[in-house]
């Protein structure tokens, strides 16, 4: 008897610890659905931690096992948990790649005709946001801000069409025009967008083009070599501080069965060069290989699609200079594998395997 009452002498003080210690709890919940148990614990701890100080949020590997399922889940590499959502508004949409939070979603069976839907859904607040472009078969978010629902300025659309033709949709509010336009046809896909500008991998002179979105202006950056791929690099996107980064990708032959190990993959990263040249001899702009990522964690899709996060924000439970992949399982179509790249020590390793074949990081879009 004694010892119960210990117990729950013990549990009626939970509710009335300080508010500093809370927060040294809180702002460690990484896994966004441990930060909202939280807040429900009592009405103590919900006022304790405001939304607007939410910890920095891990990103999920998010699943679906079918197309036809309105049922998502979420793998959260913090806790190793997998937690399943209801989404009806996923139900029978193709998913074409995602950006801060949003999976842009194409509706299965329309035969890309006039009527098909083309939305950015958010799949951890059900909100949608239609897109007006129709008649293309395949599309892929390049750029998607933070709150796309109040500021439509902030998307930029990749898409293109049976006959190859390819064409990037964005809000424009140039002129008084203030209405989504669509810039193209291009000849190459882009592949990513940074500060106005689209990039394109160039096939035909090894390089990236960059096209200033507005103005039509180009230039042209040489491509370091990479025996694998050789013309291009594996993915194109935003790092810290706003510094645009190219990831090649590398390869050891070998037999199937030992690509398992993912140790005959590793990676190079380099980022864009844009100050005036030291010399007339010396190209502009150029990319830079980085030896170091120092705080950076780079998260990469099978698609090639990717974004960056800093480990500072996870407080040591992460590690920077690193590299999180998906990749295809090498004996099982439907399924991937989550890959883990150190690049100060050069070495690949397996993290999950068996998930999904429809398997994409997404950082949760909530607060």
């Amino acid at each position: 008897m004694v010892a119960l009452k210990d117990a729950k002498s013990v549990s009626s003080k939970w509710p009335d610890l300080p508010a500093d210690l809370l927060r040294l709890i809180y702002r460690k919940l990484y896994d966004t659905f441990d930060f909202i148990n939280f807040r429900a614990v009592c009405k103590l701890w919900l006022a304790a931690a405001p939304l607007f100080e939410h910890p920095a949020q891990f990103p999920f590997i998010l699943e679906r096992e079918t197309l036809h399922s309105s049922e998502l889940k979420l793998f959260s590499l913090v806790s190793g948990k997998t937690r399943r959502i209801q989404v009806p508004e996923a139900c029978n949409k193709s998913f074409f790649g995602q950006s801060q939070g949003y999976l842009a979603t194409f509706k299965t069976g329309a035969n890309y005709t006039d009527t098909s839907e083309l939305t950015l859904l958010n799949p951890f607040t059900r909100a949608e946001v239609p897109l007006p472009f129709h008649g293309f078969r395949c599309y892929r978010p390049l750029h998607v801000g933070a709150d796309p629902i109040q500021n439509s300025d902030d998307v930029v659309i990749y898409m293109n069409t049976d006959i190859a033709c390819r064409f990037v949709g964005f809000w424009n509010n140039e002129d008084n025009i203030n209405g989504w336009s669509l810039k193209g046809s291009f000849n190459i896909r882009a592949e990513a967008y940074n500060r106005g500008r689209l990039f394109f991998c160039n096939f035909v002179n090894s390089s990236i083009t960059i096209f200033e979105l507005t103005t039509g202006n180009k230039l042209e950056a040489r491509l370091p070599y990479n025996d694998f791929r050789k013309n291009d690099f594996y993915s194109l996107g935003e790092g810290a501080a706003g510094a645009f980064l190219g990831i090649q990708r590398h390869f050891r032959p070998c037999p199937a069965e030992e690509y398992l190990s993912m140790e005959i993959c590793w990676f190079e990263v380099y980022q864009l060069c844009e100050d005036p040249p030291s010399s007339p001899s010396s190209p502009s702009p150029c990319w830079v290989k980085l030896s170091d990522m120092s705080d950076l964690i780079i998260f990469l899709n099978e698609d090639t699609s990717g974004f960056c996060l800093p480990a500072s924000d996870f407080e040591g439970v992460f590690k920077g200079n690193s590299i999180y992949f998906i990749d295809w399982h090498p004996t099982d179509n439907t399924r991937k594998l989550i890959g883990l790249y150190e690049l100060g020590n050069h070495s690949s390793q397996v993290m999950i395997g068996q998930i999904e074949s429809e398997g994409t990081w997404i950082v949760p879009n909530v607060f």
